[in-house]
């Protein structure tokens, strides 16, 4: 069936195609006064008082051209009637969406307009037809990493590169792909007494006692030194993603569905990634803590610290035109 046959088809049973809709004109004429004149293959009006610009592409070829052509015609509709965003909405009508169903996908994201995708199956006689609405495909934002980083502490070099090689098995295991590990060397120059003191007040803080009570009990503790970070941040990941690695977990999978219907949209990634870091198996280190955008700041611009370089995974590794420097200012 040519396109034209396909058109008159559709025009006959519009209300097939979508509920609600009155055709207006085939092949409406739309004046251009830049690049070639302009025909709507089918011009309606739906229950909305909607302009509705109907597009037909009967090949893989011809699909190709359908975003182009949408894109000329709703500016020109725009500026002969008037019309704004809101008052329009598209459909794109093919019998074969795999060329079509990516470019379709991005446009659907970023457009400002109502625009809907619909596959049509002719009927062998070719006098019906069956419609399908098309789901746009997720949209890859490119490069964006999780504001929820992981901060591993060793306290010696050997127990540093062992720790690295756990948490690549780890991301590995979880099915991560794409990460980066920023490595630290932060020197620790206090004395034990110091040290000693220091955890006195952090543990009589969290006790709600006060120091004295606690220094005989602390006086002889070998205060552990950490002096070596393997900084992590991942690639943001997707809810459904996040959703995929915890399920092997199942207490943390009932909690997360318990939880997540009562939390912001942000919260609700933050909680995750927490979760996706926790679930088995998990990275081996002296000291665990948390990481944030301002904590990776003041360790990379702390005189006493010293970068050890970063490892790159996935596509922090592949793309070549991405500096490190990049890397640490989006960190």
């Amino acid at each position: 069936m040519k396109e034209s046959a396909l058109r008159d088809l559709i025009a006959q049973h519009i209300n097939k195609l979508k509920p609600g809709l009155t055709l207006l004109q085939k092949e409406q004429y739309i004046p251009n006064e830049h690049g070639t004149k302009s025909f709507i293959d089918l011009y309606a009006k739906d229950e909305k008082r909607r302009h509705v610009l109907i597009e037909l592409k009967r090949s893989t070829t011809a699909s190709r051209q359908a975003i182009h052509e949408v894109i000329k015609y709703v500016e020109r509709v725009k500026q002969y009637f008037g019309a704004k965003d809101s008052e329009i909405h598209v459909i794109i009508v093919s019998t074969d969406w795999s060329e079509l169903l990516l470019p379709f996908s991005r446009f659907y994201a970023d457009t400002g307009f109502s625009i809907e995708g619909i596959q049509i199956d002719i009927s062998e006689d070719n006098i019906d037809f069956q419609v399908q609405s098309i789901a746009p495909l997720p949209i890859v934002q490119g490069r964006l990493i999780a504001p929820w980083h992981n901060v591993y502490w060793y306290a010696d070099d050997s127990a540093f590169q062992q720790g690295i090689a756990a948490i690549e098995h780890a991301y590995q295991q979880k099915g991560i792909d794409d990460y980066v590990i920023v490595k630290f060397y932060l020197p620790d120059h206090s004395t034990p007494d110091e040290r000693r003191a220091a955890l006195q007040a952090q543990v009589a803080g969290i006790l709600n006692v006060s120091e004295p009570e606690l220094f005989d009990s602390l006086s002889n503790i070998s205060i552990p030194v950490h002096e070596y970070i393997a900084y992590t941040a991942v690639q943001m990941l997707s809810k459904d993603k996040c959703m995929q690695i915890i399920s092997c977990d199942k207490d943390q999978l009932e909690e997360a569905q318990e939880l997540l219907p009562s939390m912001e949209e942000d919260e609700a990634l933050c909680y995750l990634h927490e979760s996706v870091e926790s679930v088995e198996p998990t990275p081996q280190s002296d000291y665990y803590e948390i990481g944030y955008p301002p904590k990776f700041s003041k360790f990379y611009e702390s005189p006493n610290c010293t970068s050890l370089g970063i490892i790159r995974h996935g596509i922090f590794l592949r793309n070549a035109v991405l500096t490190n420097d990049a890397i640490y200012s989006e960190l």
